[in-house]
């Protein structure tokens, strides 16, 4: 695959699915049943959502509790995690663990976590009953075969992409929504009653017209990645900035293109720097400098950037994502620190679930060992 193809590739699920970009990145290959959704037609523009932060949250139409006591409703008083997740689902794997740990954590201040997957109840009680996901998944769990908790959060809220979580305050009201891998802060300050959710209603309003504008944008930038025309495509990107500055995955493509495909690095480096410094995503993070490392570009300051952003992305995942320390363990393999590589790469290796992901890092460790040897 052309680094050309793969940046267009990139460009398309950095935002949404970063594990599966880097993926295929790092393999060449899309995992087959993430195929369609890999390299996806353009988005058309999302429907107004339903569901926003601080509306009453939906009722739960649960088919099976595969995992922990029923609930019959959102408990006054008591905040309720609803995440979004699939057996398939490697971001989603990778957040259990953590899940777990925040359960645990909240447990005698009447935090209840319930992950619901809209698969059949067979193929969900099958991967619990394992004694790897016995062990990461000490929460409630339950499938929605039908999909309605789907449409009736994740629909209704314009949200594409699992993991996803919704916490529900003590008043039954949305009050947060995002990856549960950066739900730490915003639960705590749930709980705690210091979270003020009319304020966050505000910033996630502003974040829904910024998809929405987006989404009017996304099909000629695609076509213009796929044809080639970069420079059409950083004219798209610049609007959407203009439009909304403070939207950093358009920034972040822009610095992409910029640095791999125009070689316009000096100019694109002040950029770079401002959303490193600005972005608590290490998915954002993990996905800008692990394609400029894939290039082949990352030199000097460029690597140095890409570098920053791979440490401060595996900081924010607490070295729990096993794509996030791959990325970290090859930008220490370009600035030439062989030992250090290896033993961050097997650090992922270490957090990452059996599968074909850790099939590719396993896979990397080798090269990265043999290469070593033969130096």
């Amino acid at each position: 695959m052309s680094t050309s193809t793969r940046l267009a590739l990139a460009l398309t699920l950095a935002a949404t699915s970063p594990v599966v970009a880097q993926f295929t990145a790092a393999t060449g290959a899309v995992p087959s049943h993430l195929a369609a959704a890999a390299i996806p037609a353009p988005q058309d523009a999302p429907d107004a959502p339903s569901l926003s932060i601080g509306d009453k949250a939906p009722k739960l139409d649960i088919a099976h509790w595969v995992r922990g006591e029923k609930m019959d409703g959102f408990e006054p008083g008591k905040t309720t995690v609803v995440e979004f997740w699939a057996t398939w689902c490697g971001p989603c794997k990778a957040s259990m663990p953590h899940l777990t740990e925040l359960q645990k954590q909240y447990a005698d201040q009447g935090v209840r976590i319930v992950g619901i997957s809209d698969e059949d109840l067979e193929k969900v009680s099958t991967f619990l009953d394992t004694d790897e996901w016995k062990k990461k998944a000490q929460y409630t769990v339950c499938t929605d075969p039908d999909r309605s908790n789907h449409t009736n959060y994740m629909k209704a809220a314009g949200q594409r992409g699992i993991p996803t979580a919704f916490v529900v305050d003590g008043d039954g009201r949305v009050a947060w929504i995002g990856h549960p891998m950066t739900m730490d802060e915003p639960l705590a300050k749930i709980v705690a009653g210091e979270w003020d959710t009319d304020a966050y209603a505000i910033e996630w309003k502003k974040e829904q017209a910024r998809k929405t504008a987006w989404a009017a944008r996304s099909r000629p930038f695609f076509m213009a990645t796929r044809a080639g025309d970069f420079g059409k495509a950083v004219e798209l990107l610049e609007a959407q900035i203009a439009e909304h500055p403070d939207d950093l995955e358009s920034r972040m493509r822009r610095v992409q293109i910029m640095v791999i495909e125009l070689d316009r690095a000096d100019e694109a480096m002040p950029a770079a720097r401002e959303i490193v410094a600005a972005t608590d995503s290490p998915q954002l993070l993990n996905a800008m400098s692990w394609s400029i490392l894939e290039s082949g570009k990352a030199r000097g300051e460029v690597l140095d950037m890409a570098m920053t952003a791979a440490k401060k992305a595996t900081t924010l995942s607490d070295r729990k994502d096993g794509s996030i320390l791959d990325t970290l363990a090859r930008a220490y393999w370009e600035a030439g620190d062989a030992a250090t590589a290896i033993r961050i790469q097997k650090e992922a290796i270490g957090v990452t679930p059996a599968g074909r992901m850790k099939d590719s890092l396993e896979k990397t460790l080798a090269e990265y060992e043999s290469a070593k040897t033969a130096g």
